[in-house]
């Protein structure tokens, strides 16, 4: 390599890295990354087919394992959490499959065990488990276990709480704050604000 002040420890780490400077990648096949730089690769297959990537952290075993890395400025922790990743820019993914089949994304944040694990989508901020795990829209807020996981094409929602707005699949604009609020598959419904236990669950 003709790179400068990078720091690879582990079996394989790093092999493929030809001018990039100032990466540290650890870990039996870490970071397999050709002329980037700045990035920070730790654990077993971590981000092992990235290419010219610049600034991103990734943590964990498989974390970005299989997908050909170009974004930048991404945080990845978690066991296979973006596994597939190749084009995301200023994103985070944390916890186990976390935005696990994620391809490409911008300024998305998801955070717990498969939160956005198959989304396609980009400002999506999903927190909790199963949170925004299917959609494809923009711009949805996901807070609670399970809120809006079954949501796809749905855009600019807003739900908090357990298993808020978690049937609706393809509705917009709506606003679910509680346990269960909006919980149902609401048919066409948008543009509703619900707020406390099961309403308008129906």
């Amino acid at each position: 390599t003709s790179g400068d002040f990078n720091t690879v420890l582990g079996y394989n780490a790093g092999s493929g890295l030809t001018d990039g400077g100032y990466n540290v990648l650890i870990g039996k096949d870490a970071g397999l990354v050709t002329n980037g730089g700045r990035n920070v690769m730790i654990g077993t297959l971590v981000a092992d087919a990235a290419t010219s990537c610049d600034n991103n952290v990734i943590i964990g075993d498989g974390a970005v394992g299989t997908g050909v890395l170009t974004g930048n400025q991404n945080v990845v922790i978690g066991s296979e959490a973006g596994k597939v990743m190749t084009s995301a820019t200023d994103t985070v993914l944390i916890g186990y499959q976390a935005g696990q089949s994620m391809q490409s994304s911008e300024y998305s944040i998801c955070i717990g065990r498969s939160a956005g694990e198959d989304m396609v989508s980009n400002r999506l901020t999903a927190i909790g488990y199963y949170a925004g795990a299917n959609t494809t829209a923009t711009g949805n807020t996901f807070l609670g276990f399970n809120t809006g996981s079954a949501n796809i094409g749905g855009e600019y929602n807003v739900a908090m709480g357990y298993n808020a707005l978690y049937q609706p699949d393809g509705e917009s604009y709506n606003v679910a704050i509680g346990t269960d609020a909006l919980g149902g598959a609401i048919a066409g419904g948008e543009g509703n604000v619900a707020v406390g236990t099961s309403t308008l669950v129906a």
